[in-house]
C-alpha cells in the first residue's frame, strides 16, 4: 500500500523502467502483480499514465488496462 515503486534496472539492451502506483497486489508464487489504481510508467524518454495494470515478470509483460496516456520525447538529432 501507498507509494509502491517497481524498478527494472538498466542493462546492455534496455533502459531503466519504473512503475509507480498507490497499491500493488503481488502474487510471488506465480511472479505476477496487478492493480486497479492509477499507474505511472517511466523510462528515459517516455511517461505513460493509466488506470490499472497487470504485470507478468516471467513473461516480462505489462498490460495497462484503461485511460492510457503517453508522452514520448524523441532523441536529439
Amino acid at each position: 500500500y501507498n507509494n509502491v515503486t517497481v524498478v527494472r534496472l538498466p542493462d546492455n539492451e534496455r533502459d531503466k523502467l519504473t512503475f509507480s502506483t498507490e497499491y500493488l497486489h503481488v502474487l510471488p508464487n506465480v511472479d505476477q502483480a496487478d492493480t486497479d489504481h492509477p499507474v505511472m510508467v517511466e523510462t528515459v524518454r517516455d511517461t505513460i499514465n493509466a488506470i490499472g495494470m497487470t504485470l507478468d515478470n516471467k513473461l516480462q509483460l505489462a498490460h495497462l488496462l484503461s485511460n492510457v496516456r503517453a508522452t514520448h520525447v524523441p532523441p536529439a538529432k
